[in-house]
């Protein structure tokens, strides 16, 4: 049973990044009709990268400044420690666990049958914006 919920998760997790390449190639047409070349352009890259299986960031960052930056920073260091800290009281049952899942996240998107069209589309956007 612990199983099945793990692999439950895994899928859960797989299917919000699917549903996050959706949801960012259907905005890419709005932000073209509507003028917004930059944001567009921007919209595409984030889409590949998730579909290339970079999990680095979500464009958030794009435009911060020096101190947002270093904010940013600090946080995501005070975040690794926590993480540390949880790991650390995790049963062996538990980091392997979590250690599948996260390998489980380690592949492309674009791998998927059901978004191998994907790429296409976005050479298509892209060559609009160009």
């Amino acid at each position: 049973m612990a199983r099945k919920r793990r692999e439950l998760r895994i899928l859960g997790a797989l299917l919000d990044e699917v549903q996050d390449v959706v949801e960012v190639k259907g905005s890419v047409a709005g932000l073209i009709a509507a003028g917004d070349y930059v944001g567009a352009v921007a919209a595409i890259q984030s889409a590949r990268r998730l579909l290339r299986g970079d999990r680095v960031g979500d464009g958030r960052n794009i435009g911060e400044g020096k101190r947002e930056r270093e904010e940013r920073t600090g946080q995501d260091q005070d975040q690794e420690q926590e993480q540390e800290q949880f790991q650390a009281n995790m049963s062996p049952t538990e980091k392997a666990e979590a250690e599948a899942a996260a390998a489980a996240l380690d592949f492309p998107l674009g791998r998927l049958a059901a978004l191998t069209k994907v790429d296409d589309q976005l050479d298509q956007y892209e060559s609009l914006v160009v």
